[in-house]
């Protein structure tokens, strides 16, 4: 989970691809072979692995992808 400072390596969807930049930030794959392969290069790199984890983290601090600023805005129009 990016937001908790993890790395977030998932099956490639459109919402996945809607919220991160893939390589950048995370890494996603669609079939189990490229599932292993990328295992295996994660596993032989940890400086990659923290750095998709640092620019991952950064994402949804950056579009405010949280409960909270969502629901602020809801109740600020409600009590308009």
């Amino acid at each position: 989970m990016p937001v908790a400072g993890s790395l977030l390596w998932a099956e490639r969807t459109p919402d996945h691809l809607s919220l991160y930049e893939e390589g950048e930030e995370v890494v996603f794959w669609n079939d189990a072979a490229r599932r292993v392969e990328l295992c295996m290069e994660l596993l032989n790199s940890e400086s990659r692995r923290h750095e998709l984890a640092r620019w991952g983290h950064e994402r949804p601090l950056r579009n405010d992808l949280f409960n909270e600023p969502a629901l602020a805005s809801i109740l600020e129009q409600v009590f308009r």
